[in-house]
């Protein structure tokens, strides 16, 4: 039996908004990146920031030294000759652009040969399908059991929602990973310069010692 769960197609839809939020906006003046003033840049830090912002910056900062800092890390960044819109642009940022714009173009897939018809995703098979090509049921090899059919452009933004929340989860630990490591680094030079200070100490305390002695001798000698 073959059951459509119109509950589902009313509440499940990805949230465009959080992912314009987390992926697509500029963190410094939160406006949506696009191909003019707000191109997405890509910092030597890893940071992207829009051009507007950059300019911005770096006009209030480079003064003459040629460098700003980011907005983000506050790492030091060098201009390029070419100025600001010289930085490289951040090619992660335009493809999702491109990939936002593409979706919201192909918002329903439709079926190759029924050009006008929805395709439906069978959430029991893992399997897609168009009821006109499957005479109006989905044939399965247990039809005894209860199957739960989707648009498949419903599933397709559920999954996308998980997709999401996958990624989100990978960049928080990234960022736990590099704040470890980062803390680790830091103990490993407060490590470094006690052991420089203390080598110092010794040789100090040694080089002391020798002359000490050698001023005896040549005291016991004279």
């Amino acid at each position: 039996m073959v059951s459509m769960s119109s509950t589902l197609v009313e509440t499940v839809s990805i949230n465009y908004e959080d992912f314009n939020e987390s992926f697509l906006t500029c963190g410094t003046c939160l406006c949506m990146y696009d191909g003019g003033e707000h191109t997405p840049k890509l910092l030597p830090c890893s940071h992207t920031v829009c051009l507007h912002c950059l300019s911005r910056i770096a006009a209030s900062q480079t003064r003459d030294t040629g460098t700003f800092r980011c907005p983000i890390c506050r790492e030091c960044i060098n201009i390029p000759r070419g100025g600001v819109p010289a930085l490289p642009p951040s090619f992660l940022v335009n493809q999702l652009l491109d990939l936002m714009a593409r979706q919201r173009r192909e918002v329903v897939p439709k079926c190759s040969v029924h050009l006008n018809q929805e395709l439906l995703f069978c959430e029991t098979c893992d399997t897609v399908f168009c009821s006109l090509c499957t005479d109006g049921s989905h044939s399965t090899a247990n039809s005894s059991c209860e199957h739960t059919v989707i648009p498949f452009s419903i599933a397709i933004k559920r999954m996308s929602e998980i997709l999401l929340y996958k990624a989100n989860e990978c960049i928080s630990k990234l960022t736990q990973a590099e704040d470890a490591v980062n803390g680790e680094m830091a103990r490993l030079e407060q490590t470094t310069r006690q052991c420089l200070a203390g080598l110092d100490a010794t040789f100090q305390e040694i080089t002391a010692a020798v002359d000490q002695r050698r001023a005896e001798m040549s005291e016991a000698i004279t």
